[in-house]
């Protein structure tokens, strides 16, 4: 029987621990094997702590002295950055505001390598276009204008017409007539079958000087420069005695070229010219001509400014006027038979012409200017003043009866004297 019910067994039993025996090492470890080995930083943050570790525990808060130091750089140079771009914002900001790149410096050299850049882009340029397209017919004399005209365009247009085939395209279109059927012998074939000139520009145009050119233009300008003279102004005069020189290759130094110009000149122009000295240079001569002609011109205008001559302003003359009557009189037409005809009546209109001969030229011609007037305006063609169809015109009606002859005289018997 239990001797103490009511004490569990296991208190009953007695507790009895044993003693754990210590071994002793007859040889300690007297350092670390860790401080030994080489470690990296995060193999130091996850080494187990050892008890009375100093000197790792100094080394580990070094290390995490080094950390802190290293994160505050770090924020320096983000706070840095952060400022930059808040400057680089109120930079661009500034700039789109005013719309200037001025906010932004450039050097000399950014900016002509940058002008280099936009002149030297072609892909940025666009065509010009004529604003009338030269033709060619096949007249010997006009070959050469035309294939200048033809150059100064596809220079013009250097990103449309960039190749040979191109450029013989646009000339060829540009041909009429008897040239136009010259270049379709060549064009309509079959490319194998085509001349070797079809696809160089340049073979192009030597064929074409060959066939429709001038055989022989030096001769030809010879002829042309020794008949020249001047028929309308010296500056017209000088501007085909430069071309005849072009193409006879004269030097402008040649001392005969002012003799040769001077002679050619009318002799009102080589009456002033003599009046105030030959000059001995030929663009000289040229400027004292033409400055002489420009002189004469202006004075012959002042005259008919002044004087207007009845050829300039025909409307000078008094032109007859008719009262108006129930029975308008009758005339014999001059020249026939006993026919007779009534003459209409004619009410003169306000025909005052006082600034008239302002729209004259020098041989009473209407100006081109005053034509465009009066058609912009719907006014007659004839006086210039009402709005009336010219077969209507008063002015021109009188002007007509003026010149008609007058009627013979009759007799008794009604036989003409």
């Amino acid at each position: 029987m239990d001797p103490n019910p009511h004490i569990p067994e296991t208190i009953q039993t007695p507790y009895l621990e044993e003693t754990p025996v210590v071994e002793e090492v007859s040889n300690p470890p007297t350092s670390n094997p860790l401080d030994d080995m080489e470690l990296s930083d995060d193999d130091l943050l996850f080494q187990p702590r050892e008890g009375n570790q100093g000197a790792r525990i100094k080394q580990l808060e070094e290390f995490a002295e080094q950390l802190a130091l290293r994160n505050a750089a770090d924020r320096r140079r983000l706070r840095q950055l952060e400022q930059e771009n808040r400057e680089l914002e109120e930079t661009i900001g500034h700039q789109r505001r005013t719309h200037s790149t001025s906010a932004i410096p450039m050097s000399t050299t950014d900016r002509l390598e940058a002008l280099v850049d936009k002149l030297s882009n072609t892909n940025d340029t666009k065509d010009i276009k004529p604003p009338t397209y030269i033709r060619y017919s096949g007249r010997p004399s006009e070959l050469r204008a035309f294939l200048t005209d033809c150059d100064d365009y596809i220079d013009l247009n250097p990103k449309s017409i960039n190749s040979d085939d191109k450029k013989i395209l646009l000339v060829g279109m540009l041909l009429t007539g008897s040239a136009k059927l010259w270049y379709r012998q060549y064009r309509e074939v079959s490319p194998d079958r085509r001349p070797a000139f079809m696809s160089n520009y340049e073979d192009f145009k030597l064929a074409l000087d060959k066939a429709w050119g001038d055989p022989d233009l030096k001769a030809s300008h010879e002829r042309a420069f020794a008949r020249l003279r001047q028929t309308t102004s010296v500056a017209a005069y000088a501007t085909q005695f430069r071309q005849h020189m072009v193409y006879l290759n004269f030097p402008d130094d040649d001392q005969t070229l002012p003799v040769l110009f001077y002679k050619g000149l009318k002799d009102a122009i080589k009456d002033e010219v003599a009046r105030e000295g030959r000059k001995d240079n030929l663009q000289d001569l040229m400027d004292q001509a033409t400055r002489i002609d420009n002189r004469i011109a202006a004075r012959i205008r002042e005259r008919n400014d002044e004087f207007p001559t009845t050829r300039q302003n025909p409307f000078r003359q008094s032109t007859t006027e008719y009262s108006r009557r129930s029975d308008p009189p009758t005339t014999r037409i001059a020249g026939g038979n006993q026919a007779w005809r009534k003459t209409t009546t004619i009410v003169k209109e306000n025909t005052s012409t006082d600034d008239y001969t302002q729209h004259l030229t020098r041989d009473g011609k209407v100006t081109k200017a005053e034509k465009e007037r009066r058609k912009a305006l719907g006014l007659c063609f004839y006086c210039g003043k009402g709005k009336h169809p010219i077969e209507e015109c008063q002015a021109r009606i009188a002007r007509a009866l003026e010149k008609v002859a007058p009627a013979p005289k009759l007799s008794a018997n009604g036989a003409t004297k």
